[in-house]
């Protein structure tokens, strides 16, 4: 035998490389000739396209995948014979063949001038041929082994143990097989003893249907005989008994329904069953032992003193010594299998042999398991036990063979007593695909009933008439959390349950995915009215569940055809093209409508009809200013027919419970004069004010009956006469005197106490009147900056004021309404860094920049400029005002600004920009602002001359020269000292204060050597020759009155009472650690605040409730303490910060 091969190469044979088409080649390399193209080119006979798709689906198996590139039909075996042996085969070379053989091989080598070599492929020993012979008949000339198995004449077949050693030995030598398998699955599947493959049951098909040993086509005789009668169509009720996996279980049926048709009830026969046992083996003479089984014998088995119906599957231990017989049995009303010992098996009379077994095959449709595989996992067969496990089902049979049914849709469902309706409550194959753990299999049922046609009965699932079930609130349940979905009037208002919003996203976006696989596909059902559909929504342009309303089509012209339809989990009605209507299936069904038909309770309108004024007011309270439903409760108080959706129509009360105080909408809109009550639990905002000439002691006695009348007043003209008389006696008040103090002290305490500041803010919200909205703002500014009780109540963070004006901001288009949210909103966030930093956290900054870029009007211009600057002062450290686009929008609004207010409002800005940190004034400088505040200087504005001169000068600054150190002065000490130098501090704390300790010895005891502003701390003295100084920004305010020095002989103690009582996360204002300052570990107290307590006669201590700790001692303990009020300095000057902006602490300090 010559050498074997080392890599794999097969060439082709002479004759194929000579097999070509001249005339083709010619065409092709002619410049003259060009191609006919009306005439479809001809390709060589290798199969159709389709033909060689449906043998590679046949021949892929999970191991060894089979595209239709890779295949070649040809005519009969004797064709593809020919074409292997003479592609792979020379005149001279040689093929293996078996002996005895089919003539044909032999034949076509001949032909070819190949030679042959036999090999035995039957030894006599079993069905296995000769390896060593076969591999001892290899040499450099042969070209390929062909082996036939069944094999012709004698049909024996090879086991998979030989053939897998045939394939090594090929591999061995690298030589190809040609096989011939014509016969492999002849006679297979037809053996009625094998069972339907449970792969084909599951999904449809099996993968490797060339391997499996299960039979995959249908008998009649064997699957269409059904052992318990089962129904084969309706739907029917059943209780799961046993779970195989994911999608296949065992149950037992409860009833069965089919339209207009009696319910057939099998409880009453699985009872008589359980009586029957129960009586026979109640005798003990009954009991007698099952002598001689055989598989396939019915018998009986007892477990917990209970007896079972078995089928004997499988006999084990027939010839093992030693041991007993073992039985696998099938409990055929359970499902389940078991392993027991032959002598537990029991004796069952013929009659009860007889009653069909209880145990029902059930398989989920339309699922399979994820990444194509064909097993479930441990965690899907997990989830679908604990989801099912002794639950009562409802399925609709889409398909009954043998003891089998195939169920879909298959739910739990929920029957709602008081509404009388039933209830999808879950989806079983929804919820598998929703958790993960299958997904979409969509011709399971239909392979199976392509196997099935004409062999077995399938049911009737063509187009009928579909059936959507609308959600209900119960009236079991007191209140329920809704969101309004759409509203007409305050009389036809649709609600969703809150309970079921995730599940219609799920469901959204299901149609979504859905309808991108469907855009090419026309809706093959008839549009009428009352179809349920998938319509798409004109204003969104996405696709929803919908009702059919009215269809006007004229079958000449039905691509232009209108037609009205229903959004059903919306409540939204549309007028769409007949193009936008798609058939829905059936998966999105399960669904119940989402949008429940209610009205408001205890409320009319004015006249016949309800206006559109009010249904704008009731969606406005209904939403949020960005449009966004609120979460409100509702409460039922009737019901009555259903116009639009479901059976019932809801009488309901809304509340907006988001706040201090629930709102009842109805209430809210009969003081709003939109509506009249029709209960007591509706009371009017004032009482009708009486006919009669009433006398006031005084012009303010009078009014509150002055704003009854503007309330109750129909005419508007006749409404601002009176408003123009309340007005002036309002404006007629001296607002100096002290009495007019008292009274507006007086009625701002009245009017916090009803609840007014609330009031204003949803009046705020009220979308649809932007002139009452102007108004609320504006009030809302002038309060909080004239009252100091309005100041504080705005500050409330359940009234979610700054978020309010925000949106507003953000969303509403109107010019006026944004300039007085944005003056609102500055009035409520000067001087209060948190709610400075609940706007930026509310991406306020990117909504002002937004702003600014859009806006040409000067004066939305000039109030976003002065909101910026009052949040700026506040929060400059927030991510949003260190944007670069910020500044720059900034500058470009001031390069064309000519009124002194924008430029004054501008100017503030940069001013508080600059004094930041010197990486600002940088940036500034680097944006060109100097030459516009020049050309600002040259309009000689005297309300801004100064202002925007102060910033001029702020920028010019001089470099120091090399060498200058940080946290040293760079002026000259006097009286030759030397350079000063910053001393060692550290620090400790508690929830209350702040301990310094300042290591300088020598210093005055009678000096005052620290300063501090509140967000500041100086220490500038001489002790000795030393120049001690630093100056740094603290973390967070201190309060500078309650803060304390004590000198001593080797250091400075500080106490420093923190404005707000907490932790500091760090001493300094900037995060870059200093190397002269550190913890102070022996006085360091890290416990939480409840512990802690704040004495202000000792304090250098800090002090927890039970446990007293003091500071270490120092020879300085011995001198006389003085405690000194520290001052706060009075120059309010402006300067950089040397630790003013974190990103820039490594920059050089400049000296103004």
């Amino acid at each position: 035998m010559a050498n074997r091969k080392e890599h794999w190469d097969v060439p082709a044979s002479t004759l194929a490389l000579r097999n070509t088409n001249p005339l083709a080649q010619f065409t092709k390399e002619s410049k003259d000739i060009k191609p006919y193209t009306k005439k479809e080119h001809i390709r060589l006979s290798i199969g159709s396209l389709k033909a060689r798709q449906a043998v590679a689906e046949y021949i892929t198996s999970t191991d060894t995948p089979m595209q239709p590139e890779n295949v070649i039909l040809t005519r009969g075996c004797r064709g593809a014979l020919l074409l292997c042996i003479a592609c792979l085969a020379d005149i001279g070379q040689n093929i293996l063949l078996p002996r005895p053989q089919f003539p044909i091989y032999k034949a076509i080598c001949e032909k070819y001038g190949i030679e042959v070599k036999f090999y035995d492929g039957f030894n006599g020993n079993g069905h296995e041929g000769d390896l060593e012979q076969m591999e001892s008949l290899v040499d450099h000339k042969t070209a390929a082994i062909l082996i036939d198995s069944p094999a012709t004449p004698i049909g024996h077949v090879y086991s998979k143990r030989h053939l897998l050693a045939i394939l090594e030995l090929a591999e061995k030598h690298k030589l190809p097989i040609i096989a011939d398998e014509i016969y492999a699955n002849m006679g297979k599947e037809n053996d009625i003893k094998k069972e339907l493959c449970f792969k084909v049951k599951a999904f449809g098909k099996c993968r490797d249907s060339n391997k499996c040993d299960q039979r995959h086509i249908v008998l009649p005789k064997i699957d269409g005989a059904c052992l318990n009668s089962l129904p084969n169509s309706g739907e029917v009720k059943l209780k799961v008994t046993h779970i195989v996996n994911s999608s296949h279980f065992h149950a037992r049926l409860i009833e069965h329904r089919m339209p207009g048709q009696q319910t057939h009830n099998f409880t009453q026969e699985h009872f008589q069953l359980l009586t029957d046992m129960a009586t026979w083996f109640g005798r003990a003479e009954n009991f007698k032992r099952y002598t001689v089984p055989s598989i396939g014998d019915l018998c009986a088995i007892q477990e917990n003193e209970v007896a079972y119906r078995v089928k004997i599957m499988n006999l084990m231990g027939l010839h093992a010594a030693g041991s007993g017989i073992r039985s696998r049995v099938y409990f055929i009303d359970i499902g389940r299998t078991l392993t027991v010992e032959a002598s537990r098996l029991l004796e069952l009379p013929e009659t009860l042999q007889k009653i069909p077994p209880q145990a029902v095959n059930i398989f989920i449709c339309r699922i399979r398991p994820i990444d194509c595989d064909v097993c479930w996992t441990p965690n899907a067969d997990f989830y679908i036990h604990e989801l099912l496990k002794e639950k009562v089902l409802d399925g609709r049979i889409a398909l009954c063979m043998d003891n089998t049914l195939w169920l879909d849709p298959l739910v739990q469902r929920r029957h709602l007593v008081e509404m009388r309706v039933m209830m999808n409550e879950i989806h079983i194959r929804s919820e598998l695909i929703k958790n993960g753990f299958a997904v979409d299999n969509p011709n399971h049922l239909t392979n199976l009933y392509s196997i099935c046609e004409g062999k077995i009965d399938i049911p009737l699932l063509g187009k009928k008439e579909v059936h959507l079930e609308t959600d209900v609130l119960p009236e079991s349940e007191k209140y329920h959390e809704v969101l309004v979905s759409s509203l007409v009037t305050p009389d036809t208002v649709f609600v969703q349950r809150k309970k079921s919003e995730k599940q219609l996203e799920d469901l959204c976006t299901e149609i979504s995915t859905y309808m991108e696989t469907q855009r090419s596909i026309k809706c093959s059902v008839k549009v009428v009215s009352g179809l349920i559909c998938l319509a798409l929504f004109p204003e969104e342009n996405k696709w929803y569940r919908a009702q059919v309303l009215k269809a006007e089509m004229e079958p000449q012209a039905e691509t232009e055809a209108k037609v009205e339809v229903f959004f059903v989990d919306y409540g939204e009605t549309r007028t769409i093209d007949c193009m936008d209507i798609h058939e829905i299936p059936p998966e999105l069904l399960e669904l119940p409508m989402q949008a429940i038909e209610c009205g408001l309770a205890h409320i009319r309108p004015f006249d016949e009809a309800w206006t559109d004024i009010s249904g704008d007011a009731l969606w406005d309270l209904c939403h949020f200013v960005t449009d966004i439903p609120k979460r409100l409760v509702a409460q039922v108080f009737g019901k009555s027919d259903a116009k639009l959706a479901g059976l019932h129509r809801y009488s309901i009360e809304l509340y907006d419970t988001s706040r201090v105080e629930d709102l009842n909408l109805a209430q809210e809109l009969v003081w709003k004069n939109l509506a009249k009550p029709t209960s007591p639990a509706v009371k009017a905002l004032f009482p009708a004010p009486a006919a009669m000439n009433k006398i006031y002691t005084s012009p303010t006695a009078k009014v509150a009956d002055l704003c009854a009348a503007v309330h109750w007043s129909k005419d508007d003209t006749h409404s601002l006469e009176i408003v123009d008389e309340i007005s002036h006696i309002l404006s007629s008040l001296s607002p100096r005197s002290p009495e007019t103090a008292l009274l507006y002290e007086k009625l701002s305490e009245e009017l916090l106490s009803i609840g007014t500041a609330l009031q204003m803010i949803r009046c705020l919200e009220q979308s649809s009147r932007k002139a009452v909205q102007v108004q609320a703002a504006c009030a809302i500014e002038t309060l909080a900056k004239s009252h100091i009780q309005w100041w504080t109540a705005f500050q409330d963070e359940n009234l979610l004021l700054v978020e309010i004006l925000t949106d507003i901001i953000d969303v509403v288009e109107d010019t006026q309404v944004k300039c007085s949210s944005c003056r609102a909103l500055a009035a409520v966030c000067s001087n209060s860094r948190v709610l400075s930093e609940r706007a930026c956290d509310a991406e306020i900054c990117d909504i002002l920049l937004h702003v600014l870029a859009e806006s040409e009007e000067d004066d939305l211009i000039r109030d976003t400029l002065y909101l910026m600057d009052v949040l700026y002062s506040q929060a400059s450290q927030h991510s949003g005002f260190q944007k670069e686009s910020l500044i720059q929008t900034v500058i470009g609004k001031l390069k064309g600004a000519q009124t002194s207010e924008l430029i004054k409002a501008g100017v503030k800005f940069c001013n508080s920009f600059s004094q930041r940190s010197r990486k600002n004034k940088t940036r500034l400088l680097e944006i060109g602002l100097v030459p516009i505040l020049k050309s600002f200087q040259g309009l000689f504005l005297r309300s801004c001359y100064n202002l925007v001169s102060g910033l001029l000068d702020s920028l010019i600054v001089n470099v120091p020269k090399e060498g200058t150190i940080r946290n040293k002065p760079s002026h000259p000490v006097k009286n030759q000292q030397r350079q000063g130098c910053s001393p060692e501090v550290r620090w400790s704390q508690n929830t209350f204060r702040l301990v310094l300790s300042i290591r300088a010895e020598g210093v005055n005891p009678e000096s005052n050597p620290v300063h501090l502003e509140e967000t500041s701390i100086t220490f500038d003295t001489v002790a000795g020759d030393v120049h001690y100084f630093f100056q740094y920004d603290l973390y967070d305010k201190i309060q500078q009155a309650n803060s304390y020095i004590l000198v001593k002989a080797h250091e400075v103690l500080v106490s420093l009472r923190k404005v707000e009582k907490g932790k500091w996360s760090r001493l300094l204002h900037q995060k870059q650690k200093l190397p002269n300052i550190s913890v102070d570990y022996e006085r360091y107290v890290d416990s939480s605040s409840d512990s802690e307590v704040d004495e202000e006669e000792q304090p250098f201590l800090l002090k927890k409730a039970k446990q007293r700790r003091h500071l270490p001692p120092s020879s300085g303990d011995r001198k006389t303490k003085k405690y000194l009020p520290l001052e706060s300095e009075s120059d309010n000057e402006s300067s950089d910060s040397l630790f003013g902006d974190p990103q820039n602490s490594d920059m050089l300090d400049i000296v103004s």
